[in-house]
């Protein structure tokens, strides 16, 4: 019942934020996001800067090691399934774990349109084709 009301806050807010169309379209990546990578800890949110955010708010803290290839696949999911794409100016992907109940959120992995518009590269083990993690949190 928790997530519920916290999906209906985020929805609000949105809605207030952006519009009846822009909300929809949120709601409907943040669905998507949510089945294509199996978790329901994903959030979307938007910046007046025409980024879109997508955080893994649980993510496990021993799974670092996959947050980059991660960071590339839910930008070119949005890429491909978002229909405002084509305005953003790019896309950060960040990454949220507790341990030892403390909460931290790394420095998101950001990508503009340019770097998603090629494939990924696959040498020197790089799977993230995108900047690495910003150096300022939005």
């Amino acid at each position: 019942m928790r997530r519920i009301g916290c999906f209906m806050a985020v929805a609000l807010l949105l809605l207030s934020l952006f519009g009846c169309g822009e909300v929809r379209e949120a709601v409907e990546l943040q669905r998507a996001l949510v089945e294509e990578f199996g978790t329901e800890d994903i959030t979307v949110s938007f910046s007046a800067e025409n980024i879109l955010k997508v955080s893994f708010d649980d993510w496990a803290a021993d799974r670092k090691d996959e947050q980059a290839a991660v960071a590339r696949q839910a930008a070119e999911f949005v890429r491909d399934n978002y229909e405002g794409y084509p305005d953003l100016s790019a896309v950060e992907v960040a990454f949220g774990w507790t341990q030892a109940g403390i909460t931290t959120t790394g420095e998101p992995y950001r990508f503009t349109p340019e770097e998603l518009s090629r494939p990924a590269p696959e040498t020197m083990g790089d799977t993230t084709g995108g900047s690495e993690p910003t150096a300022e949190m939005s």
